[in-house]
């Protein structure tokens, strides 16, 4: 007679979801970061060229089917985009 599998779905779910959640914090560090560099500057005039380069890798990520690294640059991308209106 087949047996149930009995465990706690927290049990199974914890584990990836800390992995997770500690991947996650760590895009969002290179991400202030990258906006923090570009913020400091007086001379930005690099940054149009900057976001061009990222939305080239973005687009070439998300060809590959690298959505995490394409959508970690699309945050940096939209970051940047405010500094360059100011």
């Amino acid at each position: 007679e087949p047996k149930t599998v009995q465990r706690r779905i927290g049990d199974l779910i914890t584990p990836y979801s800390k992995k997770t959640a500690q991947h996650t914090l760590e895009q969002v560090a290179e991400v202030a970061d990258d906006v923090r560099y570009w913020a400091q500057r007086e001379d930005t005039s690099g940054l149009a060229a900057a976001i061009t380069e990222m939305e080239h890798k973005m687009l070439e990520h998300a060809k590959n089917l690298e959505f995490e690294k394409a959508a970690q640059l699309r945050d940096q991308v939209s970051q940047l985009r405010i500094l360059l209106l100011k």
